[in-house]
């Protein structure tokens, strides 16, 4: 385990646990998703930098960052922030942002971008080949990493067209010297198929399901322990 996103969900005493699906459109509509936006990010870079100490580790945290953040500067004052706070290597934030946001090229958004791209934060962009796919901002834009979406793994290997499409995505990523994450990974015959096209990194269920905090302290300790012995 190299990196963790970071998932908000909310457990309601009153509503038992409410998805995002459910609660995000109510805190667009009441303009609260850059609060809650800079709450989340806070929250995960407090428990990764007390993972760090007391495993002794250097994991990633993945934070996703929607289009409405970029029009303050809420986010960026957060990620100073939580950096100073922590003493946080800001090589182990990722941020993650859409296609969509990319192509916007307004002059605020492009000035947060930089900023945040400044402070040494990582940029990946999110369900890479979903939405626009204009290739061209991947090289005008100080992103990282692209995510190859889940859509294109579930049917691998086997599905001749995904197989094509995610071959050539990690291709030109490599060309461009980015990092590429395979999204949806459920089962060891996509693991291996992926390792075989040099796919930098991959997450999903064949890995681990998204667990609370106290789960993953458990699960954390478990990997480690098998990376040791594997090593001794």
């Amino acid at each position: 385990v190299v990196s963790v996103e970071a998932l908000l969900r909310w457990y309601s005493a009153e509503l038992g646990q409410v998805f995002p699906d459910e609660f995000i459109p109510a805190a667009e509509s009441a303009g609260l998703i850059p609060e809650l936006g800079c709450w989340v990010l806070k929250k995960a870079v407090e428990t990764g930098a007390e993972w760090n100490r007391q495993f002794g580790i250097e994991l990633r945290i993945a934070v996703n960052a929607s289009t409405i953040q970029f029009r303050n500067h809420l986010l960026f004052d957060a990620i100073k922030e939580q950096i100073d706070t922590h003493g946080w290597n800001p090589d182990l934030l990722e941020v993650e942002i859409t296609e969509g946001l990319l192509l916007d090229d307004s002059p605020e958004v492009n000035t947060y971008i930089g900023e945040i791209s400044n402070c040494g934060v990582r940029l990946s962009v999110d369900d890479f080949g979903t939405g626009f796919s204009a290739l061209s901002y991947l090289k005008n834009y100080p992103v990282n990493t692209v995510k190859i979406d889940r859509s294109f793994i579930m049917d691998l290997p086997g599905d001749k067209e995904n197989e094509v499409l995610v071959r050539a995505i990690i291709a030109m990523a490599h060309g461009l010297r980015l990092e590429v994450i395979a999204e949806g990974v459920e089962t060891a015959e996509q693991w291996e198929f992926l390792r075989s096209l040099d796919c930098d990194f991959v997450q999903g269920y064949y890995f681990g399901k998204p667990m609370p905090k106290k789960e993953f302290d458990d699960f954390l300790a478990a990997q480690l322990d098998k990376s040791v012995v594997a090593q001794s």
